[in-house]
């Protein structure tokens, strides 16, 4: 069986030539991957805690982590409140 790969046409642009809206968070040139994951893991943690209204074992249940790794993190980022 034969596997068709697309073409280069077909192939949706690459991030990098999109604005930096469509990811969902904001980069510029300086900034290293590790803050860059933090402000995303950061804006995750509050969507699940809004999603959930505040529910936290909902919350970590909804983004795939254990309640004990969710209250860490939100320590970590001064979310615990």
């Amino acid at each position: 069986q034969a596997h068709h790969l697309p073409s280069l046409g077909n192939l949706p642009p690459s991030p990098r030539y999109n604005s930096n809206k469509s990811w969902g968070f904001s980069w510029s040139p300086g900034q290293t991957l590790a803050k860059v994951t933090a402000r995303a893991e950061e804006a995750a943690l509050r969507k699940a805690l809004e999603h959930t209204g505040g529910n936290k074992t909902e919350a970590a249940r909804v983004i795939g982590i254990s309640p004990r790794t969710l209250y860490y993190k939100l320590e970590k980022y001064g979310l615990e409140n």
